[in-house]
C-alpha cells in the first residue's frame, strides 16, 4: 500500500521526507526545559486534563490486561518519541495527535468506570469555550490568563477580511502570490473568483505549491498581486515592472493588533523572480 507513496517520492527526490526531517531537526539545541513544559501543557490542553491522566494510568499500569497491552504498544511509543525530542526542540502540539486514536480507547475505559465521567464532560466543555471564544477572558477579567498576542485562536482571524481587501485590487486575471503558504491558501478560498494562487520560494522549505508552479507562465505580461507579513523583497519586485498599488492591512483580535499584511498591485508579471532551488531550501 505504501508503494505508490515511495515512488511519488522517489520521483520527486523523497520531498516528504526532506520536509518532515527538517520539522525534526529546525530549531534543535541544548536541554531546554521550556520546550518541555511547553510539551506537556500542550498535551494536556489538547486532550483535556482529566483524560490525559487516565491515559497515562494506562501507560503506566494497565500492563496487565492484553487489551490495554494492545492500545499501550500503539500509543506510548508516539509519545515518548515526542516527549524525547521535547528536551531539545520545540514540538507542535499536534505532532504526537496520532498517539492518541488509541490512547482515548485507554481513556474511555478508565473513566467509564469512574465517578470523574460527568466531571470530564463538565470541565472539558468549559476548557472547550474558554479556548474556543476566548473573548469571554475579557468579559470576566481573566485577559492576562491567555493574551490576545498568545491566544491560539487568533490563527484563524483576519483571513476573510483580508480577502475581501485583496479582491478590491483583483480583477480577475493577475498573478496572485505569496512567499507564506498560509497566505497562498487562505486568498485561494476568500478572494472572489476564488483564483488560482501561487506560493514562491524566498528561503523556505519546499512545499506543495512548488509542485504546482508551472501555471505562473501562463501570467507572463499581466499584473500581479502580492501578499505578506512583510514589505516586498527586492527579487520579488525584479519579476514585474514596478509597483501600481500597495496598501498595510492591520488584522485586530480582542482589540489589540496581532499581525499585519502588506498587500501590493503589481505591473506586467515578466517571469524574472528571483527564487530559491525550492531543493535546496532544506
Amino acid at each position: 500500500m505504501s508503494l505508490p507513496v515511495l515512488y511519488w517520492n522517489y520521483k520527486h527526490e523523497f520531498v516528504s521526507l526532506k520536509h518532515v526531517s527538517t520539522l525534526a531537526t529546525k530549531g534543535a539545541s541544548t536541554i531546554n526545559p521550556n520546550h518541555l513544559l511547553e510539551f506537556w501543557g500542550g498535551q494536556i490542553l489538547l486532550v483535556s486534563v482529566i483524560p490525559f491522566f487516565f491515559i497515562l494510568k494506562g501507560w503506566l499500569f494497565g500492563w496487565k490486561e492484553k487489551a490495554l497491552v494492545f492500545l499501550t504498544v500503539f500509543s506510548l511509543p508516539v509519545f515518548v518519541f515526542f516527549l524525547i525530542m521535547a528536551f531539545v526542540k520545540r514540538v507542535e502540539a499536534n505532532w504526537p495527535g496520532f498517539a492518541y486514536f488509541s490512547g482515548f480507547l485507554i481513556a474511555s475505559y478508565y473513566l467509564s468506570k469512574s465517578r470523574l465521567l460527568y466531571p470530564t464532560y463538565l470541565f472539558s466543555f468549559c476548557l472547550f469555550i474558554l479556548l474556543h471564544f476566548s473573548p469571554i477572558l475579557d468579559k470576566i477579567g481573566f485577559s492576562k490568563l491567555v493574551p490576545p498576542q498568545k491566544d491560539p485562536v487568533k490563527i484563524g482571524i483576519g483571513w476573510e477580511a483580508l480577502g475581501k481587501e485583496v479582491s478590491k485590487l483583483y480583477r480577475g486575471d493577475e498573478i496572485v502570490l505569496s512567499p507564506f503558504y498560509q497566505i497562498s491558501a487562505e486568498l485561494a478560498f476568500y478572494v472572489k473568483g476564488n483564483p488560482r494562487t501561487y506560493c514562491i520560494n524566498l528561503g523556505r522549505r519546499m512545499n506543495q505549491y512548488d509542485l504546482w508552479r508551472d501555471g505562473m507562465r501562463e501570467y507572463v505580461g499581466k499584473d500581479g498581486i502580492y501578499v505578506s507579513y512583510f514589505p516586498i523583497d527586492q527579487r520579488v519586485l525584479k519579476g514585474f515592472d514596478g509597483i501600481i498599488d500597495y496598501r498595510v492591512f492591520p488584522v485586530y483580535w480582542r482589540g489589540k493588533k496581532i499581525r499585519e499584511f502588506h498587500i501590493y498591485k503589481l505591473k506586467s508579471y515578466n517571469g524574472n523572480i528571483e527564487e530559491e532551488d525550492m531543493f535546496q531550501s532544506y
